[in-house]
């Protein structure tokens, strides 16, 4: 389209030289040969204005048709990031591939078959080719406690894989509240600054017609006007990030073909209700019963016991026994029994003992440091908690006390001149900072109990919330 357009205007461009030169020199004696030109080029450009450019210009400047953003609930959206997220699946899958060494560990030896055809030469009374036949079924038996110490192991291990999917299920569970908490605060900062914004574009036009009128000096206009830009890019900023913030929010917990039709995930509402106090014993009392990465640590110290065991009973042969029938040529035959024993000449499993005593060295170690990183975690989370509840009842008790109505009072105040240019900026700087900062201490608090939450292994309050162990 823009090629095209350009090379029409060459086109009109070259007929308008041509057409100038022409006009050059037939009227020799003219004083203004090249106004005449510019007229042309005048002319001709406007005719490729009302022409071309109103179709141009519309398909340019027509929006993309996107989506409305899909209003969920906290409940929904963590419901549908059980059912849709990524990391979830990785999850699941780990544990189903943990659950099938438990299924393997379970399994007998198999039982094998044998034939044999053995032909015997020489001797004075044979005649011709003589022969044996025979077949065997064998059986190697384990010793006792062998088999259980594997299936332990692998009990051990899925116990792990399944406490690993769980934390990462509370993981990835506060990133969706995170989010959804994000989303809501960032809407609630768009609605705020376009309160701000709406009250400072009316004041700017009032502005403008008391300048007009010689009753407001131009500095105040100006003034004004700077102040309505400022805000008008702080508003378009924010509209960016909420719709940042929904995009994020439904790259969590949307399927893919929704994310590829470019679907945006809203909070239902904003977030109001102030979160409820919780006490630091009960939270690390439900972290050492309950968080999932002390129990995966648990059971792979139970894991690896399990696992050295089953390597220093594999110490001692496994005896093979073997049983069938045996024909000779002469039509001669009966059962046959037979007994293998592995002589431990040469391998002791000396060395896989060794490596699985350092794993389990390994894994009570690992043990000890969860529980320490569990604990500090605990304590980390709750001061944060903490300190965000402080500060939002601070906040709210005093910064917020008699804002919901100051920016229409300036307004009204300003308009009748008994408020001054300085103080209304003031008021709408006093409204915007209590309302936005209000919107993120709530936000960052909502946030940190559910941090809480996941920290104690989410048995809290609200535990419900979490999704199910996958």
């Amino acid at each position: 389209m823009l090629a095209a357009l350009f090379v029409l205007w060459l086109a009109l461009l070259g007929a308008w030289w041509a057409v100038g030169r022409s006009l050059g020199q037939t009227l020799p004696g003219h004083a203004e040969p090249a106004r005449r030109r510019r007229t042309l080029s005048l002319v001709v450009l406007a005719a490729l204005t009302t022409t071309v450019g109103p179709a141009w210009a519309q398909e340019a400047s027509a929006p993309a048709l996107m989506p409305e953003p899909r209003s969920v609930t906290l409940d929904e959206a963590l419901a549908l990031f059980a059912e849709h997220n990524l990391g979830l699946r990785l999850a699941r899958a780990e544990t189903a591939e943990a659950e099938g060494r438990v299924v393997q560990a379970r399994a007998y030896p198999n039982p094998s078959f044998g034939a044999s055809f053995d032909p015997l030469f020489g001797g004075d009374d044979a005649d011709g080719l003589q022969y044996e036949t025979g077949a065997t079924v064998s059986q190697r038996i384990e010793w006792g406690g062998l088999r259980s110490a594997r299936m332990e192991a692998a009990e051990g291990l899925v116990t792990a894989a399944r406490a690993r999917a769980r934390a990462d299920s509370l993981r990835l569970a506060f990133e969706v509240v995170r989010a959804y908490v994000d989303a809501a605060a960032a809407q609630e900062r768009v609605d705020r600054l376009g309160d701000v914004t709406a009250v400072v574009r009316a004041a700017t036009n009032a502005a403008s017609a008391r300048y007009d009128e010689g009753d407001l000096a131009g500095f105040d206009l100006r003034r004004l006007r700077v102040e309505q830009a400022r805000y008008e890019t702080a508003s378009e900023i924010a509209v960016l990030d909420a719709a940042a913030a929904r995009r994020r929010l439904a790259l969590l917990i949307l399927p893919d073909d929704a994310i590829e039709d470019g679907i945006e995930v809203a909070p239902a509402s904003g977030l109001e209700a102030l979160p409820p106090e919780v006490l630091l014993a009960d939270v690390l009392a439900a972290a050492e019963r309950n968080r999932p990465e002390v129990d995966a640590a648990r059971a792979e110290v139970v894991a690896a016991r399990a696992a050295l065991e089953a390597s220093r009973l594999e110490r001692r042969p496994s005896p093979t026994v073997s049983a069938g029938v045996q024909r000779q040529q002469g039509g001669l035959y009966g059962p046959t029994v037979a007994l293998s024993l592995p002589l431990p000449v040469f391998d002791r499993n000396t060395g896989r003992i060794v490596a699985e005593q350092a794993r389990l060295a390994q894994a009570e170690t690992r043990l000890t440091l969860a529980e320490r990183q569990v604990e500090a975690d605990v304590r980390r989370a709750y001061e944060t908690y903490a300190s965000l509840g402080r500060r939002t009842a601070l906040v709210r008790d005093n910064l917020l006390d008699g804002t919901e109505g100051l920016l229409a009072t300036a307004r009204v105040a300003y308009g009748e001149g008994a408020l001054s240019l300085v103080e209304l900026l003031d008021a709408a700087d006093a409204y915007r900072e209590a309302r936005v900062v209000s919107a993120d201490l709530l936000a960052d608090y909502t946030a940190a109990y559910y941090d809480l939450i996941r920290s104690a292994g989410g048995t809290l309050t609200t535990s419900s919330r979490t999704p199910d162990t996958p």
